[in-house]
């Protein structure tokens, strides 16, 4: 499964580091207004036809529902809105800078320099390639977040080290 998704975890903290206020009007309304903590404002409201069955606490929690879907909604656009631009070239030079290119691999796409043959990509499961001869044997270690460079030229995969000329760079490009 894709770790490109949103979370219930991701939206309950967002819900609960958030201000919310809530009132009621007109003897059968409850509206909700919640900050996040970005500035953002959801407010949602609740209300039922006749007062004489009016309960707050339905409503609250009817407004808190709908307030926890809009931020799975928001989340999921903004996700989207980086995977697409994690993709997208600089528009002011048509290329990426080391930022970009640690974004992209965070979003489990690989990159490289423009005039590079092999490339990078981040794995949880990194690649130890062990030349025996003309043959090369990969192998897999556990070590979190590791940015594995794929050596196009011998086939072979190392644990990469970025240069200061690739953190300078504004070369990176998305590799497909």
């Amino acid at each position: 499964m894709s770790e490109n998704k949103v979370t219930q975890e991701q939206v309950d903290n967002i819900f609960n580091n958030s201000v919310c206020e809530v009132f009621h009007s007109f003897d059968k309304t409850v509206v909700a207004s919640c900050k996040l903590s970005n500035g953002f404002v959801i407010v949602e409201s609740s209300s039922c036809v006749d007062p004489v069955n009016f309960e707050e606490t339905i409503g609250m929690n009817i407004c808190t529902e709908r307030i926890k879907n809009k931020i799975w909604e928001l989340e999921g656009y903004k996700l989207q809105s980086e995977l697409h631009d994690a993709k997208q070239p600089d528009p002011k030079n048509g290329l990426k800078t080391f930022g970009q290119a640690v974004a992209s691999l965070k979003r489990g796409l690989k990159v490289k320099r423009k005039d590079w043959g092999g490339y990078w990509f981040l794995s949880a499961n990194p690649i130890v390639t062990q030349d025996k001869g003309n043959e090369y044997v990969q192998s897999y270690s556990f070590l979190n977040g590791l940015i594995v460079a794929v050596l196009k030229d011998n086939g072979g995969c190392a644990p990469a080290t970025p240069y200061q000329d690739d953190i300078l760079a504004e070369d990176w490009v998305v590799v497909d």
